[in-house]
């Protein structure tokens, strides 16, 4: 975004007074969280005074992100000359499972939430690796 675009009035009225989270506003907006820190600094906005839950689900996006990347390292790592590190496969998955278990606690209501995509989109990725690891050579 460039620093004339109107749009960072609707980033800081996100900012300042709604209960996304930083990476939901970043999403929202397609920005980086440094884009939206920087600006917040450069322009003086209001801290935020988050609460826990909404570090709580900042903290688990973050580390869904982590979990993607590492997928997507051990994916690339794949092909039939070498073996699939099958340890590193079954902790991404342990790890997968303990965030998706994490992220259900956290559900402020009983109403069942929609999969974001990402979370469809790495659990996809997961089972595919997987079926590629029981694979014949």
């Amino acid at each position: 975004m460039k620093p004339t675009d109107p749009k960072w009035s609707d980033v800081a009225n996100a900012y300042v007074s709604s209960n996304l989270t930083v990476l939901q506003i970043c999403a929202k907006f397609s920005i980086s969280r440094s884009q939206l820190y920087l600006r917040a600094k450069k322009e003086c906005w209001p801290r935020r005074h988050p609460t826990e839950i909404s570090e709580q689900h900042e903290f688990l996006e973050t580390m869904f992100s982590v979990l993607h990347r590492q997928l997507e390292q051990l994916d690339r790592r794949i092909s039939p000359e070498r073996p699939v590190d099958a340890v590193q496969l079954g902790n991404i998955a342990k790890t997968f499972e303990k965030l998706v278990e994490l992220r259900s606690t956290l559900k402020t209501s009983k109403s069942t939430k929609v999969e974001s995509a990402a979370v469809h989109a790495l659990r996809e990725a997961l089972a595919q690796n997987l079926a590629r690891l029981n694979e014949p050579n």
